[in-house]
């Protein structure tokens, strides 16, 4: 049950698409007091949610802000990270559970324990806000509700879904050439190199640095021969720069936020000054929407948004007055107070709280100063791209993903973790920060493979590699200055190639609950069974553990094995208090095959494969295992579905007519168990003999 609160006068934020009646308040669970809402914590409750925060899954013991922030500091004492995602749930997962979405775009914060180790309190700057309270009997029949509440989550195609490199930067086409020729030298399947700010021209958002990037154009078509995709970044501010296309537009229509005094206003980021598009102005967002179709002529099918918090490294106004102060500095004979007073003030160049409440947006018919609307800049920004792939190429699935976000957001793009530091800490928060987004809505996301800051060492990367394997976003990316870690580059490249090698083995596994998660309103779960997906057990997210399932048996690898559950049918929900059985069931049902295994938009473009033998007019079509890019290798030729007969006529295909029963799989159903071949793999790449890793094309 949900029921939907209003106070004040709210600004709409688009993040609920479901209508709800809006009821009167009365103090229940929760209760209303003058300083927010309170709940009374039991010793033994633990605190879902928050999306992206530091610290563990339970959320009890510490403050944490909803306020986007550029903040590379992924520590204990961090308050708030680059999302906002203001949904919380409590109770104790077996009767009573409860959901809380506070949905306003300013400033939450939700003291969980730490004022009051016994009181859990949620406070708002305004009194202008909504509440959804979300009432079920167990946790996952709340985050149900309340992702059918927001929308479905965003589909990445299924390229997306492959292992990518990233650094900032590769400053050269020549260098992205030499990444991909190392790859493909030691036999390590890839789909993407990410370029980061250096392709542009002097940091100019749509733009080429012709003098790295000669034939861009080129370029992008010989990795489309090889399969590779190249995903270009997009930062949030435009380069004020006479004769600069893009800025000049901007200018003329009116399409940057201003001011108070109405005038366009300046801050500092990349390429030095620049103007922030008013990406919450509807003309404004459609008109910077449509600048992502540059590099979609170009051949381009994918993106990451940058820098849409919005980060500032300074503003005019606040840089004068720390120049001026400076000068009074210099005269100063500097003492502990006075050190640490100038110190303070060129920390406040960057991001300073007070640049926010200086410029305003056109959202909605009204003008709302920055502050205010701050959580929906990096969504909206997104949305803008989003929007304009839905126009200019409908038919296609484009990656796209952030780095801020709003609840709302989840199902125009993904998201990745920010600039997180080569850290076995880092590895254990990514760890816990997966299943908390997921009850969010984002469903793609994932860190940065081997941390972006610091240096990384061998272990930690192929540590970190073996966990993130489960993820839907696969990336390794690090910073300038780092060390590089480009999986090649280290001693045992063998094992490095195994464990991607295990990926792609599983590929066809991860999509699939990928797309019954976002169909189906759930969280991407795997069990200790099957894929072991965020920490391998059959509740990593549910604290309950009432009971396990029946055992499976492991077999062989290779052996004919006809649990259909293990790769595409996981269920076993709390009800009544009882942990359903497993269950066989078909491979897929019938009305779940086209959406649920890849989605309407991938199918014209799939030559990939299903864990199973298909027999089409009474003749076995048999598949190696390999993909049509060649990154899918299986050790052993594993029989697959021959996914281009599937049709979208009617919603039929001929898988339908595969096989009479459909509670029982397709005769002479052969299954890879995922867990198992990981394990294998992980054996053969300590004690190596003649197995060799995935070949390319």
């Amino acid at each position: 049950m949900v029921r939907k609160y209003i106070f004040g006068e709210p600004i709409e934020t688009d993040a609920v698409v479901k209508e709800i009646a809006s009821s009167a308040w009365s103090d229940g669970v929760f209760l209303k007091k003058e300083d927010g809402f309170h709940y009374i914590l039991k010793p033994d409750e633990i605190v879902y949610g928050l999306g992206e925060n530091v610290r563990g899954i339970n959320k009890r013991g510490w403050r944490y802000i909803s306020n986007c922030s550029d903040n590379p500091n992924h520590c204990e004492n961090t308050n708030s990270l680059y999302g906002a995602h203001n949904f919380i749930m409590v109770g104790d997962g077996v009767h009573e559970t409860y959901g809380l979405f506070v949905d306003t775009p300013g400033r939450v914060t939700f003291d969980i324990g730490y004022t009051d180790i016994d009181d859990l309190s949620i406070s708002m700057e305004e009194e202008n806000y909504k509440i959804y309270l979300i009432e079920a009997a167990s946790y996952r029949d709340v985050v149900k509700e309340f992702r059918e509440l927001i929308g479905r989550s965003y589909i990445a195609p299924r390229w997306a879904f492959g292992y990518g490199q990233s650094r900032w930067s590769y400053d050269t086409a020549d260098e992205v050439c030499e990444v991909v020729a190392e790859y493909k030298k030691h036999n390590i399947p890839i789909d993407s190199v990410y370029l980061d700010i250096d392709y542009m021209e002097r940091y100019k958002d749509f733009t080429i640095n012709r003098d790295s990037f000669a034939d861009f154009e080129k370029l992008v078509e010989e990795m489309g021969k090889e399969n590779i995709h190249l995903v270009p970044i997009i930062d949030g501010g435009v380069k004020k720069e006479d004769g600069y296309d893009v800025y000049e537009e901007g200018k003329e229509n009116g399409y940057f936020c201003k001011d108070e005094n109405g005038e366009d206003f300046i801050i500092g980021v990349w390429p030095g000054k620049c103007c922030f598009p008013d990406m919450l102005d509807d003309k404004a967002r459609q008109w910077f929407g449509d600048k992502y179709r540059i590099l979609i002529d170009k051949g381009i099918d994918g993106f990451w948004n940058d820098m849409n918090e919005p980060a500032i490294f300074y503003s005019e106004k606040h840089l004068k007055e720390v120049f001026e102060k400076m000068e009074d500095y210099k005269k100063m004979n500097l003492d502990v107070n006075t050190f640490f007073e100038m110190t303070g003030m060129i920390g406040s160049i960057c991001n300073n709280p007070e640049d926010y409440a200086s410029f305003y947006h056109n959202y909605k018919g009204r003008r709302y100063r920055h502050d205010q609307v701050h959580n929906l800049f990096g969504y909206y920004m997104t949305r803008s791209a989003s929007e304009a792939f839905e126009r200019y190429v409908p038919e296609k699935r484009i990656l796209l993903f952030s780095r801020a976000s709003y609840i709302g957001m989840h199902r125009f793009g993904g998201i990745w973790q920010g600039d997180n530091a080569s850290w076995w800490s880092h590895l254990k928060m990514n760890v816990k920060m997966m299943p908390s987004l997921n009850m969010c809505g984002f469903l793609y996301t994932g860190a940065d493979v081997g941390g972006f800051g610091a240096d990384a060492t061998e272990d930690l990367v192929l540590r970190w590699l073996e966990f993130a394997v489960f993820t839907p976003l696969l990336r390794n990316h690090s910073a300038r200055g780092t060390r590089r870690q480009e999986v090649y580059r280290f001693s045992h490249v063998e094992k490095f190639a195994d464990v991607i090698g295990v990926r792609y083995q599983i590929l066809p596994y991860i999509y699939s609950e990928y797309m019954k998660a976002a169909l189906q309103n759930t969280i991407l779960k795997g069990r200790s069974q099957g894929v072991a997906a965020y920490g391998g057990s059959d509740n990593t997210w549910d604290p309950c553990h009432q009971r396990d399932p029946q055992p499976v048996p492991h077999p062989q690898v290779g052996q004919p094995y006809c649990v259909a559950q293990q790769i595409f049918r996981c269920t076993g929900d709390h009800k009544d208090d009882k942990h359903q059985k497993l269950q066989p069931t078909a491979v897929l049902h019938k009305a779940q095959r086209h959406d649920l295994l890849f989605g309407e938009k991938d199918l014209h473009q799939l030559n990939a494969v299903a864990p199973y033998q298909q027999h089409h007019n009474g003749s076995a079509q048999h598949c190696t295992g390999q993909a049509q890019n060649g990154a899918l290798h299986r050790a052993k030729g594993i029989p697959c579905a021959d996914l281009q007969r599937l049709s979208r006529n009617n919603g039929h295909d001929d898988l339908e007519n595969h096989h009479a029963d459909e509670s029982q799989p397709p005769p002479n159903a052969v299954f890879i168990h995922p867990q198992a071949e990981f394990l294998r793999l992980r054996n053969k790449a300590n004690h190596r003999s003649s197995y060799k890793p995935a070949q390319q094309p």
